[in-house]
């Protein structure tokens, strides 16, 4: 059984949300730089974490306005979202040195937008050779079309953002990788093989092979940071369900809020049987007021016909999981025999998509997977 791809909107060009009242950013991990009252420009850096080495992660306003609440985990703040001021000029990624375009990124707070959200500059260090960069334009998840509309729109953007990417590592390839169909063909390990041909062994990285592969919206940013000293702030995410009206791709500043995203598309409430955020398969569910990060892809209303209905029945050892599996593993067994197998799963979700008895597989896993690695941390 094949995971459907259910791209609705490939052709639905991007579009700027209505104005958020407030906005609610994810400072997790870092310690606020504002305090409530505080008036913000958009742009200015709110959070910063302890820098240790190298790791670092800074947090930016979007908006031009006034902290309303400060708290441990959480900086909101009420105002205005300006338009980008984008310089007419085509800038070319020519004559820039990689110190240069590493502390760029470093200053913007760049971090990994395909959901990982690893800061950036991390990963433009060489710690080893590098000799291909490749732009993970697969985006495998159903309904997720925002890559696709950045890649059509803004081809410029990703092309300049790939070359300086190449620059920091000291790489001399670069490639906006191919679209592959099947589920899971996003995944690093996976990409690197079907389009280079190179083996990522298991827990290890791509890095490992001589390649550094980037989410898509992360090379754009890249750009917006070396080029015009733009943080980031915003993201370009996918809407979509049955339960929404109008459903499309949206320029969203990051920290608003899924209720508000919902009542600018047409939400119908009444027919929406769950919310998540990212995609169906590997996304998390939310409520209204769950904000949107730099990570966060898509936001999915689902009517009842949409969503699984996952019920704890006993496995019937049909073999359909071990079938779906991109690693091979038995999916429906792994919790009940743990093993080393757990740490290879990639909880991509297929197992329990293809499930007649409809278990709630991932999960069951994952409990495994956590008790594992208890059991092993204290042998």
């Amino acid at each position: 059984m094949k995971i459907p791809k259910l791209k609705n909107q490939l052709h639905s060009p991007i579009q700027r949300i209505r104005l958020p009242d407030s906005i609610q950013l994810q400072i997790n991990g870092c310690i606020p730089l504002v305090i409530t009252g505080d008036v913000v420009a958009a742009g200015s850096l709110i959070a910063k974490s302890a820098t240790v080495g190298n790791i670092e992660r800074s947090i930016h306003s979007p908006f031009n306005g006034r902290v309303t609440s400060v708290s441990h985990s959480t900086v909101d703040i009420e105002g205005d979202w300006p338009n980008a001021q984008t310089s007419a000029a085509h800038y070319e990624a020519t004559g820039i040195e990689a110190d240069k375009i590493r502390e760029s990124c470093r200053m913007a707070g760049i971090v990994g937008m395909g959901g990982a959200m690893t800061p950036t500059h991390l990963k433009l260090i060489p710690h080893r050779p590098i000799d291909t960069v490749l732009v993970n334009i697969c985006e495998s998840e159903p309904f997720l079309t925002c890559d696709h509309r950045v890649l059509e729109e803004y081809p410029h953007e990703i092309e300049c953002g790939l070359k300086l990417a190449m620059t920091a590592v000291g790489a001399e390839n670069g490639l906006v990788a191919p679209k592959i169909n099947n589920y899971t063909s996003g995944y690093e390990r996976f990409l690197v093989e079907e389009t280079l041909g190179r083996k990522v062994p298991v827990n290890r990285r791509p890095t490992d092979v001589g390649v550094l592969v980037l989410n898509l919206q992360t090379v754009r940013a890249l750009y917006h940071a070396v080029f015009e000293q733009r943080p980031l702030t915003e993201r370009v995410i996918t809407v979509d369900g049955d339960a929404i009206k109008r459903p499309g791709n949206y320029l969203v500043p990051i920290g608003t809020k899924v209720g508000h995203i919902l009542e600018c598309c047409g939400w119908d409430e009444n027919i929406s049987k769950q919310i998540i955020i990212g995609g169906p398969m590997m996304g998390d569910s939310a409520d209204k007021n769950t904000p949107i990060t730099a990570g966060t892809g898509g936001v999915l209303a689902l009517t009842s016909e949409q969503t699984a209905k996952v019920k704890d029945n006993p496995c019937i050892r049909c073999g359909l999981c071990m079938d779906a599996c991109p690693l091979g593993l038995w999916p429906g067994q792994m919790d009940r025999n743990p093993s080393a197998d757990l740490l290879a799963c990639i909880t991509c979700g297929a197992c329990q998509f293809v499930c007649p008895a409809q278990r709630p597989i991932v999960k069951n896993i994952q409990k495994a997977k956590n008790a594992y690695l208890q059991k092993s941390d204290s042998l």
